[in-house]
């Protein structure tokens, strides 16, 4: 072997960029066209919903109307002139309303009835549509977590080595999690949301247009309020996101060398070591707790004030005869329905954030590429590599630090330093013969094996692995693994043998074998003094 220039490291893959909510949400759309007929049935469903719900403060108004003795519902003597506002106005609306009389019982009696069977059948409506559509959430979840596993095993080693364990546990639980509340609570509430408050809106607007501007208002200051504080989660839940995979990842590392921490007594250095990252995870909970804080009492306080504007307002128009006691109740019914809206839009707006940077962090993972592939196959399809295997001027180094590996492929590759892990690799292995690799641990034997298997790939042009004349990485990748065996060191045979006397026993009797084996082998070699024979001082361990 000889020296050989710095390496230029494997091909590495770039970090990801910071995606917009909108970017991030982008990769659900296939997954939603797998199910449109749930889709459209629940949104269906939420319409209906919303429809029904509207009827409760209308029928509130007519009975209050038909207590009050007016003539007309919702009309007041010197409404009669009141101009047409969208092709809407209350003479416009109490044409739809039947059944109607003045101080009568009977109307009482059927609106008293409405109300009930509004009550139930929106009760029956929700049921449904939370049914399907977080069902339909579900199945989804369930189709994300096929296809992480699905491309998490495609994925070669140096994908491993970049991201660690604990992270990707992260990415496949909370973030995962996380999306499932988009396309279950999130469509599910938004959809509510959006045709309640345009249906409610359109009949107060029939009821008293002056009185439904002073109601819409605050509405400037509720767009800019959900925007500033849905920008400020996101950022503030995707960095809690990263924080929570670094310490996932801490727990795992921990808990898959305990016994290396253990025997070098690394246990106070490893509390410490997880104390820091588990108090930036805190620090960060905070900044997110103190920004939802202000979020939802600045609501409120934009419901409270709208409340005011109605009772401020209708009053004065109440008392100047410019609307009816009903169409003040029936408005305030309609403010009222409008406030769990309001509320949702908070709650639906964090939903949104959280789900997009949940989101963002997976499509890292799914739209994750192998290095290793078939770009450069020119085998045909199907041909089993057979044949001598030989490595020229091999050359190998990991795409990590010496430090350890970078996570999201932020770390810089060795490859350019002066560590590659393999120099220089001369070796030729006939066909049907037997090759023993041994030698002190970290010397490289495992690397070997995993460049046989085109887990790795060596550093290109610097050398490169033979298969009877054809260059390695012309062969299709899957029928070359298929042709390889492994079997890794397992940890159950790395208890001390005085422990299981089982298998101490075991490993003797095996021993025996290996032995009598081995000397049967070689006095076919004609090597009979093999036995008596002393190791020459100079031959390999």
């Amino acid at each position: 072997m000889s020296a050989v220039p710095p390496a230029t490291g494997n091909r590495t893959t770039k970090p990801p960029r910071e995606s917009s909510p909108v970017k991030g949400l982008r990769g659900l759309i296939p997954y939603l066209r797998r199910y449109p007929g749930g889709i459209v049935f629940g949104l269906l469903t939420v319409a209906l919903m919303s429809i029904v719900g509207n009827a409760l403060p209308l029928a509130t108004g007519v009975m209050t109307d038909t207590l009050a003795g007016n003539s007309v519902p919702f009309e007041h003597s010197t409404q009669a002139r009141t101009p047409l506002t969208l092709g809407l106005n209350p003479s416009t609306l109490s044409r739809f309303i039947p059944y109607y009389a003045p101080s009568s019982r009977r109307t009482l009696g059927i609106y008293c009835l409405i109300v009930v069977f509004c009550v139930a059948i929106k009760g029956v409506l929700s049921f449904s549509a939370r049914w399907t559509l977080i069902g339909v959430s579900r199945d989804i979840e369930f189709d994300i977590r096929n296809d992480l596993l699905k491309r998490l095993l495609i994925l070669e080693p140096e994908f491993y080595v970049r991201n660690r364990t604990g992270e990707l546990m992260s990415r496949a639980t909370n973030d995962l999690n996380a999306v499932r509340m988009v396309l279950g609570p999130g469509i599910m509430y938004s959809a509510t949301t959006i045709g309640t408050m345009i249906l409610a809106i359109l009949v107060m607007v029939a009821l008293s247009p002056s009185l439904t501007l002073w109601v819409l208002l605050p509405a400037p200051v509720v767009a800019v309020a959900v925007w500033f504080f849905g920008k400020t989660i996101h950022d503030l839940y995707e960095s809690i996101q990263a924080a929570l995979a670094t310490l996932t990842a801490r727990v795992q590392e921990n808990l898959a060398g305990v016994r290396v921490v253990r025997a070098y007594a690394q246990e106070e250095a490893e509390i410490c070591g997880f104390d820091e990252p588990n108090r930036e995870y805190v620090s960060r909970n905070i900044k997110l707790i103190r920004t939802w804080s202000m979020f939802m009492p600045s609501l409120q306080a934009l419901i409270g004030t709208t409340f005011l504007i109605v009772l401020w307002q209708g009053g004065h128009q109440l008392f100047r005869g410019q609307i009816s006691l009903g169409a003040l109740i029936a408005f305030n019914g309609y403010l009222t329905l409008l406030v769990w809206p309001m509320i949702a839009l908070g709650w639906v707006t964090n939903i949104f954030q959280r789900g997009a940077a949940s989101m963002g962090r997976l499509n890292y993972i799914l739209t994750a590429e192998p290095s290793i592939d078939d770009r450069h196959a020119k085998v045909p399809e199907g041909t089993k590599p057979r044949g001598e295997i030989e490595f020229r001027h091999l050359t190998f180094a990991y795409p990590t630090t010496l430090s350890g590996a970078g996570s999201n492929g932020s770390s810089k590759s060795n490859g350019s330093g002066p560590h590659p892990v393999l120099r220089d690799i001369h070796l030729k292995v006939p066909a049907g013969s037997t090759l023993a690799i041994v030698g002190p641990t970290g010397c490289g034997k495992t690397t070997l094996a995993a460049l046989i298997a085109r887990l790795w790939e060596g550093l290109r042009p610097a050398g490169h692995i033979f298969i009877r004349r054809d260059r390695w990485r012309q062969h299709r990748l899957r029928p070359a693994r298929i042709q390889r065996a492994a079997r890794p060191r397992s940890r159950r045979y790395s208890q001390p043998a005085r422990r299981r006397p089982g298998l101490r026993q075991g490993l003797r009797n095996h021993g025996r074998r290996a032995r009598h084996h081995s000397l049967r082998r070689t006095k076919a070699a004609g090597w009979d003094c093999a036995r008596r024979c002393p190791r020459s001082a100079n031959s390999d361990p």
